[in-house]
């Protein structure tokens, strides 16, 4: 009987310690912050680690909703702002929901984490094909949580540092944003990537932005900087905001409803050209951008113009103007900008940048190749009228006087040029006795809409009218070369363009094409050569010597010639007889 008590203690110890051991394992408790993307957010988490950092233990009744702090060791020397141990937790409390004080502190916490060296508690990364990751922190407390983004061209953002308590699980958003930047041509009222146009045309550009989530931040950076190409030329309504300080026109740029005014949320820095050949750059320094925190997905648009001058680019390589956005990527760091300016970022400091867009204008011309109808000879002398709709300025070969001690020209009052010199007797008829020589040189021609442009065909039989666009327009022949018929019938031509829809990279190439016919040529078709344009051989047949009016050819001359001999020798005869 006494065994049998002993036995039945023993299995009640035994079922006891189990039950003690079973209780021991339901009371364990899977402590975790799960990190996840922030809605209208332009980064990615995919590939990024975060990591959790134990600034407070927590001991917690999550049915009283109450819970109470202590310092964790690592942190007993931290001091925020001249407060620590048990003080900094009642600072904390303090902040309440003031997330500015908030990320102010978690920026200071991190900067101790990274300056002592603190491990994390907790680490995880970002799957492929996942936006969240779940960090098994181990035991409660208070965590601070840092990491990076990545923005769509592949740079890193630095998060903003997140603080929450795991009791035993919470959720913290990745506090990381970066702003993108899309550059367009309005063509029409419509955006495209590329278009046709003349030199002398106004090209409208648009860059359209939103304001990014600039939780964590005290200051931000955003700069616009964009690049056009020798061809372009953008004229700003103004330069010095205390000379016109709405700088209305050129640029005109909105954040939301609000219209920026020049100099005072905004300014421009210019690039000037060190030679005509170079490209033209400018920057666009927003002011105090962090004044639009409170705006996070606002449109930002930006609309400006530039002319095609007589650089431009002929062909299909096209005339380009690329932009790309400068931005603040570390809410961790406060900078101080350049000293001459405090919103433009210094080159040590934190910033990001958009990739490249990308827009193209194309311009073409045509070459006229005048030569002899029967050899194939290169012709001199010939003038040539182009008109056209889409005309506005062309640059051809004109002949221009210039003053030279070797010129055989002088200038005469009625504004004419001659080569016969001034005498006493005719020194009136002169401007003065200064010479000049003839020169073929490119001259831009400004004009209007449906123009007539004339032109000189150079030393090599050649005439260029560039900085077309297509449309239809009428070569006519106004001067013949000496010797040679001018042409009875104009040249029809039509040209046509088809730009890229898109352009990403640079071989983005127009394709071209053109008919032309008249003046003996029949649906001439094709493409541009090989310097970028329409290259038409224009023929002239020499004219040959016409008869008199009512001539009667040689045999009056020889009859007039046999009389008159015969009348001769009748007279000598007679003389000898007599």
């Amino acid at each position: 009987m006494k065994k049998m008590k002993k036995l039945a203690s023993l299995i009640l110890a035994v079922v006891m310690v189990l039950s003690m051991t079973i209780a021991a394992f339901a009371e364990e408790t899977n402590y975790t912050i799960t990190v996840k993307h922030q809605a209208g957010t332009n980064v990615s988490l995919v590939g990024n680690t975060y990591n959790a950092y134990k600034l407070f233990n927590v001991t917690y009744d999550t049915e009283r909703d109450a819970y109470a702090y202590t310092i964790a060791p690592e942190f007993e020397d931290f001091s925020y702002p001249r407060v620590r141990g048990e003080d900094l937790i009642k600072y904390v409390e303090g902040l309440g929901n003031n997330s500015e004080e908030l990320n102010a502190f978690a920026q200071s916490v991190f900067s101790f984490i990274t300056e002592n060296k603190i491990a994390y508690k907790a680490s995880g990364t970002v799957n492929e094909g996942e936006d969240s990751v779940v960090l098994n922190v181990g035991e409660p407390g208070y965590y601070l949580v840092s990491g990076t983004a990545t923005t769509e061209n592949g740079e890193s953002v630095i998060a903003a540092c997140a603080l929450s308590t795991a009791a035993p699980s919470t959720e913290v958003n990745v506090k990381a944003d970066a702003p993108s930047l899309e550059k367009k041509i309005i063509e029409n009222n419509v955006p495209v990537d590329a278009n046709n146009a003349s030199i002398g045309d106004t090209v409208f550009y648009q860059l359209t932005s939103k304001v990014p989530n600039m939780t964590g931040y005290e200051k931000y950076y955003f700069v616009v900087n964009d690049t056009l190409s020798s061809g372009l030329d953008f004229n700003p309504t103004a330069s010095d905001p205390e000379t016109e300080p709405d700088l209305q026109g050129n640029p005109e740029i909105t954040i939301g409803d609000k219209k920026l005014v020049y100099g005072t949320d905004y300014t421009i820095e210019f690039s000037e050209r060190a030679n005509e050949t170079d490209p033209t750059s400018f920057s666009i320094i927003f002011k105090n951008f962090i004044q639009y925190k409170e705006q996070a997905g606002a449109d930002i648009i930006i609309n400006y113009h530039a002319v095609i001058n007589g650089n431009a680019v002929i062909g299909s390589e096209g005339n380009d103007n690329v932009a790309k956005l400068q931005y603040s990527n570390n809410p961790n760091v406060t900078p101080d900008g350049v000293p001459e300016n405090p919103d433009k970022p210094g080159p040590n400091d934190p910033k990001g940048e958009t990739p490249e867009d990308r827009v193209i204008t194309y311009v073409t011309g045509v070459e006229i190749i005048k030569v002899d109808g029967a050899n194939g000879d290169r012709l001199v002398g010939a003038e040539f009228t182009i008109n056209g709709e889409k005309v506005n300025k062309i640059k051809v070969i004109q002949d221009v006087f210039e003053e030279s001690e070797d010129g055989t020209y002088y200038k005469l009052k009625d504004g004419t040029y001659t080569e016969t010199a001034p005498t006493n007797d005719t020194l009136d008829h002169y401007e003065s006795e200064t010479t000049y020589k003839k020169v073929s040189k490119p001259v831009v021609v400004e004009k209007v809409e449906n123009v007539g442009v004339r032109g000189t065909v150079d030393n090599n039989g050649v005439l260029h009218f560039d900085g077309l666009a297509a449309g239809e327009y009428t070569i006519t022949e106004v001067v013949a070369p000496n010797g040679y018929n001018l042409l009875e019938d104009p040249i029809r031509l039509r040209v046509t363009c088809v730009v890229p829809d898109t352009v990403d990279n640079d071989h983005d190439t127009a394709e071209w094409g053109y008919m032309a016919n008249g003046a003996g040529m029949i649906d001439g078709r094709g493409s541009l050569n090989a310097d970028g344009r329409i290259e038409l051989t224009i023929e002239n047949s020499a004219g040959t010597l016409l008869p008199s009016t009512g001539g009667i050819g040689t045999t009056i001359f020889y009859a007039a010639g046999i009389i008159l001999m015969a009348g001769a020798v009748f007279f000598v005869v007679r003389r000898k007889r007599a």
